[in-house]
């Protein structure tokens, strides 16, 4: 697997994990959602459903939908909402998803009546600009109002919100909105305003001038992430009471302020996603900072010390920018809550003395092309708790120490490649927590290949010394094993029968090594039935070994998603048999430096795949180099 794709597998695990947060924080919020609309409707004092027309609401809706007539239910869900807004103490309106609203957008004017309402959900209801319209007459009264997912574009209207002087919370995400008015910077008690996911344009300082007015400082949460605002990162400490500023996803292409005027109570600061350069300057008038993500940007100057004054920081990620120069003690020594830290694909040397021991304990360690070496990071050993672990590509040129082979039983993905790391590996067949990816490629390492986990989901053991069969590799279940990569060792003997319990396993690359025997043929007769489930193989690639026999008929058979099939420099004999004609996603075949004889089956003409231009969802990004093509006897026929 080259460096492109190891960034890859990083990336897509890292966003997995965030993904996995994600969720748990979407559940959360469903809960809470449910036991607010459970604790709306079981207040009669809010809701008086006991005493009021909802009721009959209730069975003329039915008989509505019995009779299947639209016009019958939207004339009775008119009637219901006109019923509903006339409580006299309604607090909570929840009609999230309500299809029906888009089709009747008519009967939300009757909300105007409602002088009590202080929380009204009009979410994915389909709502168009025209409800800017009877939004400006709801309640002065009204303190959260969310209408993120529906189809608003263009710039918001000045009138829209004006009449709405105590909110406090407003969702608008997920929808086409482009600038937003003036009018914002006088909601003087607004405190979150979210609105991303939009199409919000134009310079980031001209957006903060919409909201300069007092409502500068009343706003305590700010999403502006997934949009395309450009332009430099204005000084947000002139908003006094902000929180939370999310920008993520963006097009800001200037550079932080030389120097932020004063303190602010700032705990979360997102910048990924931009075009952001220049250095990360003194951010310690930001002392309740937890969260700080400006990775995937530009930045390409240096560190400030001030980072390490940060006391409260648990999250830090300056992946994917260009920064230089050291990393020393003074940045994380005063980290005490750091949980996750990556400063992969940067130019940055870690610079700590060799008994140092962090104030830290670590989940997430990604320090890919990062400048660690020449020796072995002994302060890795205090660290207990990691699920992510990357030090590849870092220059270290040292023995692996026995007590780092101890790793942490919370183990997610383990990448140390691209290194110059000596000795053998340990027994490492300890079943972690999750389902952990490993890979030890392109290192020193010799002796024979060590036992893993039984629940590992892929091994990367490639351009190393190990010797000896690969029998230890049994241990592994193959519930979730996808991926195995043993080429460029000096692995010997037979392949054990084990892989074809293997049934997720995608890429299985052999190749340059001294295998020998018959090549998967560890059955007679008919195909057993544990093969015909090993249907995810899209990858083999066992050139350069001393496999002999005849190529097997049955892997035309068996395994329909096949991409890459690499036999070459073997000692196969025999015809191509008619049956690989069945790889109807076949990109490349390679029998070459082969005794392979007779003709090539005309039917491999129908095997348009390898010429087909590929989609980016459907390209194999494993890259083959080959130098020397296949010399057959005869010819097609």
């Amino acid at each position: 697997m080259g460096m492109r794709e190891q960034v890859n597998l990083v990336m897509c695990r890292q966003k997995e994990v965030e993904l996995t947060m994600c969720r748990r924080e979407q559940a959360e919020l469903a809960m809470c959602r449910r036991k607010q609309v459970e604790l709306t409707m079981y207040r009669r004092e809010q809701v008086e459903l006991a005493i009021s027309p909802i009721n009959s609401f209730i069975l003329k809706l039915m008989m509505a939908l019995s009779k299947n007539s639209q016009n019958a239910i939207i004339t009775v869900f008119n009637t219901c909402i006109v019923t509903i807004t006339s409580l006299a103490s309604l607090r909570d309106l929840y009609l999230a998803s309500s299809t029906l609203l888009s089709i009747n957008r008519p009967s939300l004017s009757s909300m105007n009546s409602s002088t009590s309402l202080t929380l009204l959900d009009l979410s994915s209801c389909g709502l168009s600009n025209s409800a800017y319209h009877w939004l400006f007459k709801i309640s002065s009264n009204l303190l959260a109002l969310d209408l993120n997912s529906n189809q608003l574009a263009g710039p918001i209207p000045d009138y829209a919100f004006s009449n709405m002087t105590a909110l406090q919370h407003l969702n608008l995400s997920l929808n086409q909105i482009s600038a937003i008015s003036k009018s914002f910077g006088n909601m003087c008690g607004l405190k979150t305003l979210h609105l991303f996911d939009n199409n919000l344009t134009g310079q980031l300082p001209e957006l903060f001038l919409n909201l300069s007015g007092c409502s500068k400082n009343s706003l305590e949460i700010l999403k502006l992430g997934g949009n395309k605002l450009t332009g430099s990162l204005p000084d947000i400490t002139e908003f006094s009471s902000l929180q939370e500023l999310h920008l993520f996803d963006n097009k800001l292409d200037g550079s932080f302020p030389e120097k932020f005027r004063k303190p602010s109570p700032l705990v979360i600061l997102n910048l990924d996603g931009n075009q952001l350069w220049g250095s990360l300057p003194d951010l310690s008038v930001f002392p309740f900072l937890t969260r700080l993500d400006v990775s995937d940007s530009r930045l390409n100057g240096t560190v400030s010390e001030g980072l390490g004054r940060l006391s409260k920081l648990e999250f830090l990620d300056l992946f994917g920018n260009s920064l230089e120069g050291m990393i020393t003690e003074s940045h994380v020594s005063n980290l005490s809550k750091l949980k996750y830290m990556d400063f992969s694909f940067n130019s940055l040397a870690l610079n700590f003395s060799f008994g140092w021991l962090p104030p830290f304990q670590l989940e997430s360690i990604g320090l890919l092309h990062c400048k660690l070496g020449p020796h072995f990071p002994k302060w890795l050993q205090s660290q207990k708790n990691y699920y992510f672990l990357d030090i590849s590509d870092t220059e270290i040129s040292d023995a692996v120490p026995s007590w780092f082979w101890d790793l942490s039983p919370n183990l997610y993905y383990l990448n140390l490649s691209h290194n110059h790391l000596e000795g053998t590996v340990l027994d490492l067949s300890l079943n972690y927590a999750g389902y952990p990816g490993i890979d030890l490629s392109s290192n020193d390492f010799e002796g024979p290949v060590p036992p893993v986990p039984g629940n590992v989901t892929s091994l990367n053991l490639s351009n190393n010394k190990f010797s000896g069969p690969i029998s230890s590799l049994c241990s592994i279940s193959g519930e979730y094993f996808s991926y195995l990569d043993v080429s460029d060792n000096l692995l010997s003997g037979e392949l054990p029968d084990c892989l074809l319990r293997w049934q997720a396993l995608a890429v299985l690359n052999l190749a340059n090594n001294n295998f020998s025997g018959n090549f998967l043929t560890f059955f007679v007769g008919e195909i057993p039935p544990s093969l015909k489930k090993c249907n995810e193989l899209k990858i083999i690639d066992a050139g350069d070994n001393k496999f002999s026999g005849t190529i097997p008929a049955w892997i035309g058979d068996t395994l329909p998603k096949l991409a890459i099939l690499s036999l070459r420099s073997n000692q196969f004999h025999g015809s191509i048999p008619r049956n690989l004609c069945r790889l109807s996603k076949i990109q490349l075949l390679d029998f070459s430096l082969n005794s392979i004889s007779g003709a090539i089956p005309k039917c491999i003409n129908n095997l348009t795949a390898m010429v087909e231009k590929a989609s980016s969802n459907s390209t194999i990004t494993h890259i083959y180099v080959y130098y020397r093509s296949a010399t057959l006897d005869g010819f097609v026929s």
